[in-house]
């Protein structure tokens, strides 16, 4: 839902099917939005969202829970944690493609933020911080 400017009133809702949850939300640049719906135990889904009509633009579904999402704030490109080995993914946030192969971070990620461009650090379960610089065509640079 999106909040008027002068008041607190929801302007529009996207309604999702019985037992769907919301666990995660991003905004996008130009003014779209993602979010990570949980359907069951086993897949989750990450879907993306043009706030200005409350319309669905795609959705994607994943066999693995997606742990961690981020959006880059220039490109409309979003970073996804996904599963328990801590798989890095580079999407399309037009699209949802991957614009790149993912890696694993071998532990699962618990919080993504794109920093200083095109570096993203990812908090892991195990602890650590890891810091990877990714290039949308060639991937990650670990």
């Amino acid at each position: 839902a999106a909040l008027a400017a002068a008041g607190s009133a929801p302007r529009g809702r996207q309604r999702l099917d019985p037992g769907v949850r919301v666990t995660t939300v991003v905004a996008l640049p130009g003014g779209g939005a993602a979010a990570v719906l949980v359907k069951d135990v086993y897949t989750a889904s990450l879907a993306a969202y043009d706030v200005g009509v409350g319309a669905q633009l795609w959705e994607r579904t994943f066999d693995q829970p997606i742990t961690a999402l981020a959006a880059d704030r220039e490109q409309p490109i979003l970073i996804a944690g996904v599963g328990y080995e801590g798989q890095l993914c580079i999407l399309s946030a037009e699209t949802g493609q991957d614009l790149a192969p993912s890696q694993t971070l071998k532990a699962v990620i618990n919080g993504l933020a794109v920093a200083q461009g095109r570096t993203v650090a990812a908090a892991t379960q195990d602890g650590q911080l890891a810091l990877v610089r990714y290039l949308p065509e060639e991937g990650f640079d670990l």
